[in-house]
This record gives structure tokens, C-alpha cells and sequence, in this order.
């Protein structure tokens, strides 16, 4: 698809988060199904470099450069704060009351999945970045 869009010699650059950055998007990207709401910026679509660069062959483009991108904040939280975070999200306005309060609680669950021994959430902000451009 993304190829179909670029004249010969265009150029495409795009990102998707890593696993570990944004972690209330990344939470939110696994449980929207389970409460029946999807994500429109959800980036599942990448799950590393290589898959970035397997895209962009699959739409016939050639790769210049496909990279993680240095960290541009790191982030702690304690164990208790998976509340905290859902609420400052915009995710707090996924639709009725039982959405919100069932997206919530597997929320919640799953940040405290995410926290270390110590009971820390850590959470960097990376991306997979990618370069490629369509043939001439």
C-alpha cells in the first residue's frame, strides 16, 4: 500500500513505537480486544527491526536505513501507579462506564505484570524508525 503512494524515487519514513515505550499505548494495544475497542495508532504492526524491513520489501520498496532510535525520556513508575496512568491516558474516555472500569482493571493488571523485582515499571521512549524509497 505504502509503495502505491510514492512517485519513482519518493521516499517514506515512519515509525512504531518499541515494546517497552509508551507503556499505556503498548498496554492498551493488548487489552482492546478484550474489551472490544480497537486502537487506531496501534503500531503491533512492527514487532522489531527486522519486521519493519520485511514490510517495506513486501511492498516492493527499497530500504535505505532501519534503526531504533536513541531514547528521548526515560520514565519510572511504582507498582501501585497502573490507576494513575490509565486515568491520565486519554484511554479514560474509551466509551460507557463498564468499558472504561473492565479496560481499567485488565489495565492495571497487566502494569503490574510490567514491574521489576523492585516493583518498578520502567518505560523509555524509542522507536523503530525506517527509511526506504519506491525504485525509479
Amino acid at each position: 500500500h505504502w509503495a502505491s503512494l510514492l512517485v519513482p524515487g519518493g521516499r517514506l519514513l515512519t515509525d512504531a513505537v518499541i515494546e517497552r515505550s509508551l507503556i499505556a499505548h503498548t498496554i492498551l494495544r493488548h487489552i482492546g480486544p478484550e474489551v472490544g475497542r480497537a486502537l487506531i495508532w496501534d503500531s503491533s504492526w512492527v514487532e522489531n527491526e527486522d519486521s519493519l524491513k520485511q514490510l517495506f520489501v513486501d511492498d516492493g520498496l527499497v530500504i535505505e536505513e532501519v534503526y531504533e532510535s536513541e531514547g528521548y525520556e526515560t520514565r519510572e513508575y511504582d507498582l501501585e501507579d497502573g490507576a494513575e496512568v490509565f486515568e491520565q491516558s486519554m484511554f479514560r474516555k474509551l466509551g460507557d462506564l463498564e468499558v472504561k472500569e473492565k479496560a481499567k482493571e485488565l489495565f492495571v493488571e497487566r502494569f503490574r505484570e510490567m514491574a521489576d523485582q523492585d516493583g518498578v515499571v520502567r518505560e523509555e521512549v524509542r522507536f523503530y524508525m525506517g527509511i526506504a524509497r519506491k525504485e525509479l
